[in-house]
């Protein structure tokens, strides 16, 4: 991990701390009690510019994808997943993160594809929510995640996510435009061939 963390652009006199601690207590923490706690901190933590570059020096985006995985579908865990997401859906706001995501995922750490899973899978609605503003950040201001995204499960995803009743009209505009439209920036023939089983619509 410490080849992984000599990539990110580290600051001076940036001190560990709470944030570290709590990165290294969620990664083995089985309770789910205590496992609210700390995410929803983290969550918190996030809305200061400076918390989020400590907490991708400190290697919290390397484990949000195990830990996603582990507690979806456990009790308790949409609300952990929830602040998780929200935490990743602030973080990403800035290019520099998104620069870490890919780099992750180069060495098998799949942010893009657990929050597809979670896109395509979740029914509780503000895990829902809250994967849709987190990869609408994702695809804002750069395209270096958007062959991340561009694959037929995803367009499916949205476009039967539009069609269903859970989400409000703001929620299914933003996949349409945010998302959909966004993508199609990147490789608009490839994106062509992606949105062509749903052209009768």
């Amino acid at each position: 991990s410490s080849g992984i963390n000599a990539e990110w652009p580290l600051r001076p006199g940036v001190k560990s701390g709470i944030s570290e601690h709590l990165i290294n207590s969620c990664e083995d923490c089985s309770d789910g009690e205590v496992m609210d706690n700390i995410s929803t901190t983290l969550q918190f933590l996030t809305y200061d510019d400076a918390n989020i570059i400590q907490l991708g020096e400190q290697g919290v985006l390397k484990c949000v994808p195990t830990l996603l995985k582990r507690w979806i579908g456990n009790e308790r865990g949409e609300s952990i997943a929830d602040s998780l997401i929200k935490m990743l859906t602030k973080m990403s706001v800035l290019v520099v993160v998104k620069e870490r995501i890919v780099s992750l995922v180069n060495v098998g750490v799949k942010i893009p594809e657990v929050l597809v899973d979670i896109f395509e899978t979740s029914s509780d609605l503000d895990v829902l929510k809250g994967t849709i503003d987190c990869i609408k950040n994702m695809l804002t201001d750069s395209m270096m995640l958007h062959e991340h995204f561009s694959n037929q499960k995803f367009i499916d995803t949205c476009i039967s996510r539009t069609k269903g009743d859970d989400l409000d009209t703001e929620y299914k505009v933003k996949i349409l435009w945010s998302i959909v439209t966004r993508l199609s920036y990147n490789n608009p023939s490839k994106f062509a061939e992606l949105l062509s089983p749903h052209t009768h619509l």
